[in-house]
């Protein structure tokens, strides 16, 4: 140990603990603080911090570091774990993820880019295509309906798809139109095989009035929920047929537009991954 002596005023400058092999261990400098120059074993005890002694960290249990303010345990360390105890909270600003394409998780819940990604029930996300042009045909084979289709890519193989349509279709004289749902090139949704009858998606077998003529129109709608059980890109679309070609079937207009009396209207297609 080596001590200097402040001549001056004849107070002790410094202490200096030293090795045998002469590195220094420790220095108490007047004023300057102490310095340590090697490990510091508390073997377990108290590292008190501030002047009243309420403030300190501890490492009693073995592999655990306990941190007390003002008197409490306020929060606990140990392997890959920072604890807040009972009363205790934690304030930040910003959370972010360590591992890219992780997330971050709170009590089970995986936020991801601005989003919860594993909450049963929730929706992912959302997919809508509206379209303002009609469509007709003739055919008595189903016929994709031009732009009555939208696509959607499920965050997780177990996430369920919510179909919601409506449209409007007109005629001069009914078609008896039927129509079918698809995911991809399979038919979905559609009713049981009965006896001899059609198994459609949606369906309508009424005849306007003899008054009505071309002004016929009816709005429809649908919803499904779906369970592709896919991570890759599912499309949704719907076909129709007529049951006569002399008979055409107008999707998004009356048969006929001449006048006021005759009516244009949208048709819409709206996907949500519903997460389960």
């Amino acid at each position: 140990m080596a001590v200097e002596i402040d001549g001056a005023n004849n107070k002790v400058k410094t202490v200096t603990l030293a090795f045998t092999d002469g590195d220094t261990a420790l220095t108490i400098a007047d004023g300057g603080g102490t310095t340590v120059n090697t490990s510091l074993d508390m073997n377990g005890t108290e590292l008190i911090l501030d002047a009243d002694a309420d403030t300190s960290i501890t490492a009693d249990t073995d592999d655990q570091i306990d941190v007390r303010i003002a008197g409490a345990d306020d929060f606990k360390i140990t392997a890959n774990t920072f604890e807040a105890l009972s009363g205790s909270e934690i304030k930040t600003n910003t959370i972010n993820e360590t591992t890219s394409g992780s997330g971050v998780t709170i009590d089970s819940l995986v936020i991801k880019d601005q989003k919860i990604t594993n909450m049963v029930g929730m929706v992912a996300q959302v997919v809508s295509v509206s379209k303002t042009s009609s469509f007709n045909t003739n055919s008595t084979s189903y016929t994709d309906i031009t732009g009555f289709t939208a696509s959607i890519t499920p965050s997780s193989s177990s996430s369920k798809i919510l179909v919601i349509s409506n449209w409007m279709w007109g005629s001069s004289a009914s078609p008896y139109p039927d129509f079918i749902l698809l995911r991809g090139s399979t038919s979905i949704n559609i009713g049981d095989s009965d006896t001899g009858a059609t198994q459609v998606s949606v369906g309508n077998n009424t005849d306007p009035a003899g008054d009505e003529g071309n002004i016929q129109q009816e709005q429809l709608s649908h919803h499904f929920l779906d369970s592709p059980s896919s991570t890759s890109e599912v499309t949704y679309k719907w076909q129709t047929r007529t049951f006569n070609s002399g008979r055409v079937i107008y999707v998004g207009r009356t048969a006929d537009v001449s006048d006021g009396n005759r009516a244009t209207a949208p048709t819409n297609i709206t996907l949500m991954e519903i997460l389960q």
